[in-house]
């Protein structure tokens, strides 16, 4: 059974917020065009994206690049509760000048190892 809320707003085209329980969809390879911000806060769950497999628990956070293919497989799915944040790339160009794996490829050098793969990280990490 789907428990996902998605959420939108016209004067925010640039974002969508989907909120919820485990999907049917979430369980099989995807992607997305934006680029992805997952927050878990219930449970826990195995993000398999390109060659990484990221375990991840309450309070972690999960970036994952546009257009990059990836699993979830919530340990329990009855127990699972996620938000995802997603950003449209070239909003995020447009209005930041952030570029974004996925809108234009960037060359690896000094400070740029390349494009993204995603990324875990701790709560502590968003915090001030």
């Amino acid at each position: 059974m789907d428990k996902t809320r998605i959420i939108r707003n016209r004067h925010l085209p640039f974002m969508e917020i989907k909120t919820g329980a485990e999907t049917a969809y979430s369980v099989k390879k995807h992607s997305h065009e934006e680029l992805s911000l997952g927050f878990v806060e219930k449970g826990s769950s195995t993000i398999l994206c390109r060659s990484l497999e990221l375990k991840l628990q309450i309070d972690d956070v999960v970036l994952i690049p546009p257009r990059t293919v990836h699993l979830c497989q919530p340990s329990d799915p009855d127990l699972f509760r996620f938000t995802m944040v997603f950003l449209d790339p070239h909003w995020l160009q447009k209005s930041f000048g952030l570029t974004v794996h996925g809108i234009r490829g960037r060359r690896p050098g000094a400070g740029n190892p390349g494009p993204p793969v995603c990324r875990k990280d701790s709560p502590g990490y968003l915090r001030a």
